[in-house]
């Protein structure tokens, strides 16, 4: 059955949630919490080239279920790290391209309840020109239409995220 719910109270109105939910983007993650520790804290990095609109994809060889598809750069966080600094560092590490924070847009926040919080960013910049492999995960630079028409092995979720990003 339906049930109608309260009205937010001043302390929760959606403003505030939007706040709380932009610090968590940008403040260390709080491994000590048992909430948080309890599931892997990942981040996402959806990428382009601001000159030729190209989309930094890596092909993963693990974990099993993402061998040999298509995703975007990203990984966990490490202790200490706020999402957006395991972002940039993340992208780093796999392209060889180095991003500061304030070139990374939050764009989503995903949950698995139990699972996973996975921190969503985006970067268009005039800096992806080109990538360099930089682990045993090839990186490309591919057309958006690639990914938006879902050509080539992937993650099923790569074309809506992209089009939310960036459309």
């Amino acid at each position: 059955p339906f049930r109608a719910s309260r009205p937010p109270s001043p302390s929760h109105t959606p403003r505030t949630s939007m706040t709380r939910l932009k610090q968590r983007f940008i403040a260390p993650v709080d491994f000590t919490d048992p909430a948080i520790s309890a599931v892997v804290q990942y981040v996402l990095v959806l990428a382009r080239c601001a000159v030729t609109q190209r989309v930094v994809v890596i092909q993963k060889a693990r974990p099993a279920w993402q061998a040999g598809r298509w995703n975007f750069p990203g990984g966990k966080i490490e202790r200490g790290e706020s999402p957006v600094q395991a972002a940039a560092r993340e992208f780093a590490e796999e392209t060889g391209v180095h991003l500061d924070t304030s070139e990374l847009q939050a764009v989503s926040l995903l949950r698995r309840p139990g699972q996973f919080d996975l921190y969503a960013f985006k970067a268009e910049s005039p800096h992806i020109v080109e990538v360099k492999t930089m682990t045993d995960e090839p990186v490309s630079l591919v057309p958006a239409q690639a990914v938006l028409q879902g050509r080539h092995p992937m993650i099923e979720n790569l074309p809506w995220l992209y089009g939310m990003a960036f459309d």
